[in-house]
């Protein structure tokens, strides 16, 4: 496993995470990984959830992305998924703009998260 905690993770904010773990940097990281991993994921599976209908389904992937990103540090995303969630709980017809925002928000923490494994090789 890489040191993830060494390096800039745009999107993330470290010392928020390593709060929410207690200072516990081991488990941090393999958070980060895990999240990395389910951020990859839905990627790809949410435009196509989206693009097929299923809402539900969307926003069950859209909580449980922004629920870890809450609790790792990743404020931003936390909060453009929580407005996605919103708008696909009432079938908002004008999601698309807080759906942008969502996929550009995850686009940076995959991002960075990747970078910071590639680094350490």
């Amino acid at each position: 496993m890489t040191n993830m905690l060494h390096h800039d993770l745009p999107g993330i904010d470290k010392n928020r995470g390593l709060a929410s773990v207690r200072g516990n940097d081991e488990l941090y990281e393999k958070l980060l990984y895990k999240f990395h991993d389910q951020c990859l994921d839905a990627v790809t599976q949410l435009p196509q959830l989206l693009r097929q209908g299923h809402s539900q389904a969307a926003m069950r992937l859209v909580h449980s992305v922004k629920g870890v990103a809450g609790s790792l540090g990743a404020q931003r995303l936390f909060e453009t998924g929580q407005q996605l969630e919103a708008r696909l709980a009432i079938a908002d017809p004008d999601v698309a703009p807080v759906v942008a925002a969502f996929d550009a928000e995850l686009a940076t923490v995959v991002q960075g998260l990747n970078a910071a494994r590639r680094a350490e090789g």
